[in-house]
Order: structure tokens, then sequence, then C-alpha cells
């Protein structure tokens, strides 16, 4: 075959190539002006040293600097917890009196309702400090009817008395005994509602936030290596207020009473459940180097 198969690359004035940029034949056919195999060899060679200057200087106008570690940040979060076993709890007595006629010696009885109680909780071992009380209401009561003036029946007095301890066996104790020592005028008992102290909490909070934060660097260098990078210094470092939660299975106990009864009498059992979880989470930026 006569033909030629190229590349047409824009047209210049020294050598005259067809300017189309397409992939076109170059074919010469018998009635052509005749051409000569070194008119075909300066066409070849000139159109390959074009084009590789037009690739040179693609590549040339295109180079970039790559990115180094350094001019980043890291911005990650890490929670960490702490779990124990509930060590206190809190029940509460309401005792009632009423009488037909007299608020004085209506409230005369509550007290004395109430006094029992609290003797006979403090002769088992219940600090007077772990005692409050949370209510007294002393009220006129009217019997109602329709299309008829309201009518006094009395007058009624109650006070609440709320119980703290952190001894659950001793808590069993106060509840088997308060409604003896109340009588008929006990109403309402309330509880037991447990929970973790003050000082055990903030002894959960502290190791949770140690967990947190050792769990935030573990995670900002395993993150920096699989990047090829390290890690600098702390840009910023804040925390979220912390959370609690139950039911972890984390450890029950049971409780009878233990107070002299007869052979027959059982005692009111406790379940103290799972405990609770203290939970603590944190933010943090990284340098990166």
């Amino acid at each position: 075959t006569r033909c030629l198969l190229f590349w047409i690359i824009p047209q210049t004035r020294k050598f005259e190539i067809p300017s189309v940029v397409t992939r076109r034949h170059a074919c010469f056919s018998p009635k052509s002006p005749r051409v000569t195999g070194f008119t075909m060899l300066r066409y070849a060679s000139t159109t390959m040293l074009l084009t590789a200057a037009v690739f040179s200087s693609v590549l040339g106008s295109t180079t970039c600097s790559p990115a180094t570690c350094s001019d980043g940040v890291l911005s990650l979060s890490a929670a960490g917890s702490a779990a124990a076993a509930f060590d206190e709890a809190t029940v509460s007595f309401t005792v009632k009196s009423h009488h037909h006629n007299s608020m004085a010696l209506a409230r005369e009885g509550c007290a004395q309702a109430a006094q029992g109680i609290i003797d006979s909780i403090t002769a088992l071992g219940v600090a007077e400090r772990n005692i409050t009380t949370q209510n007294i209401r002393m009220n006129p009561e009217y019997t109602y009817q329709k299309n008829h003036q309201p009518k006094l029946d009395g007058y009624s007095v109650s006070h609440t008395l709320v119980v703290t301890m952190s001894d659950l066996e001793l808590l069993v104790k106060v509840i088997d005994t308060a409604p003896a020592a109340a009588g008929n005028a006990l109403s309402g008992l309330n509880g037991p509602n447990f929970r973790l102290s003050a000082a055990k909490t903030e002894e959960l909070n502290k190791i949770a936030r140690v967990r947190a934060v050792e769990e935030l660097n573990d995670r900002a260098h395993s993150v920096a290596a699989a990047a090829g990078c390290s890690v600098g210094r702390i840009r910023s470092l804040s925390d979220q207020n912390g959370g609690h939660s139950g039911g972890t299975n984390f450890m029950q106990k049971r409780a009878f009473a233990s107070m002299a009864m007869s052979d027959e009498a059982v005692g009111t059992p406790i379940m103290a459940g799972s405990g609770q979880t203290v939970s603590s989470t944190w933010y943090a930026t990284y340098e990166l180097a």
C-alpha cells in the first residue's frame, strides 16, 4: 500500500502540515504528485518531534508540590466509662392523722406516728442526720354534694419522712419495722430508690475521664500512623457532660430482714439491681507532624 497512518497536528508554516486535529490516513494514489520516500520520512519525523514537545509542555505545567503532615490537624472524640453497684438508697414514709373537730388533735396524732417511726429506725442504727422531713401538710377536709354548700368533715395532717441508707441489710429492717411503729397512721411507703452516692459518683467520673482521654490518645496515634504521620501537640481538648445508665448486670444484691420475728415471718426481699455506669465523652484536635 502507499498510505501512511499518522497523527496530524496543528499547522506550522515551516512544514505546512494540515491543521485538522484528528486521526486520518494520508494516502497517495498513482495520480497524485510523486511523493518520495524521503518526503514521507521527513513528515513522520517532524510529527514525532512536535508531539513530544506538546506532551512535555502539558506535563510541565501540571506539576504540583505534595502536601506534608505538618499542614494538617486531626479531630476526633472518645468515651470512657466506669461502673459500680448502688451504694445508697432512700425510702419515704408518710403518716396521716384525722380529727373531726380539732386541727390541733389531728396534728398531735400525726406527730406521735412520725415520732414512732423515728424512734424505731434510730433504734435499728439509722443516724438522725439520715432522716429528713420532706413534707408536712395540714388541711381542713370537706364533703361536697351537688346543689349543697361544702360541709366541713374535719381536719387532717400528714408528715413525710425520707430515710437515706448505705447499708442495704439495714434498709430491709427499716422497711419491715417502721410500718409497725406507725400503725394505722401509715398512709404511704415509697421506695426504695437506689442510687450512687455523691462520693461514689465523683470517683467513677474521675475514672471515666481518664479512660476517655487515654482512648483519645490511642485513636490519634493509630489514625496518624495509618496516614504516615505522627501526632504533635494538642490544639484543643473539651468534654461533654457525663451520662449515667443502669442495667449493666454489673452487680446484684439480695437482702432479707434478720430481725427478731416469729419463725413463720419472712423479711421483705430487696433487689438492688445491677448498679450504674458513669460515662464521659471528650473531644480533641491534634496537630500532625
